[in-house]
């Protein structure tokens, strides 16, 4: 955002990749803040992304009765376009490392960005995909009794010890306990309830 919304586009200059600041490519774009109600102010810069809302159509048309289960690090609405994060939550990883420079290691390291998972859930709706679901990955683990499957699975295992700290690196808010959220949406009658939402459930911050 600068005097007006500004796009940013991917140029190559004979040596190397730039990018470029210029118009909108989509009315889409600005229709999204407005959704969403976003008001960024001057030299705010984030990310949109419009594909989830053709994605979670393929989902609610391929899918006659059963769940969505998404699981991935990202926000809500008010959360991913907040004051705070002005630069947005671009990042990129090559060898498990991480840098913010996406034309670096070109066709090496991946790109990724947070989901606004606000967007998961409005737009789900509009394809028969409610959401019955959404917390913290760590506390969906743990409402689901993972340590009872820790209980059943490795007693016995010679590798006990190793997988535990797997584990915990999934549970953990010092890993992705914290980082990743999970999301189930449901497409059919009722309103199932699931184990894993008994501790917390955060769908109604979406």
């Amino acid at each position: 955002m600068e005097d007006e919304l500004k796009e940013i586009y991917v140029d190559f200059d004979g040596r190397k990749f730039v990018e470029i600041k210029d118009r909108i490519s989509s009315v889409k774009l600005s229709d999204y803040l407005k959704e969403f109600s976003v008001i960024l102010r001057s030299g705010y810069r984030t990310e949109i992304n419009l594909r989830i809302k053709s994605w979670l159509e393929k989902a609610g048309a391929a899918l006659s009765k059963g769940f969505l289960l998404t699981i991935d690090y990202g926000y809500s609405a008010r959360e991913y376009y907040s004051e705070e994060r002005t630069e947005g939550t671009m990042l990129c990883y090559q060898r498990h490392q991480f840098n913010e420079d996406p034309f670096s290691n070109i066709g090496e390291q991946d790109i990724t960005a947070h989901v606004n998972f606000s967007s998961l859930k409005k737009w789900g709706k509009e394809f028969g995909l409610r959401t019955i679901g959404y917390c913290p990955q760590g506390t969906f683990l743990i409402s689901s009794g993972i340590d009872e499957m820790i209980t059943e699975l490795y007693p016995c295992s010679s590798d006990y010890a190793s997988e535990i700290v797997k584990i915990k690196g999934l549970i953990f808010p010092q890993g992705m306990g914290a980082s990743h959220d999970v999301m189930v949406q449901y497409k059919g009658e009722g309103s199932p309830e699931l184990r894993g939402f008994l501790l917390r459930n955060q769908k109604g911050n979406l």
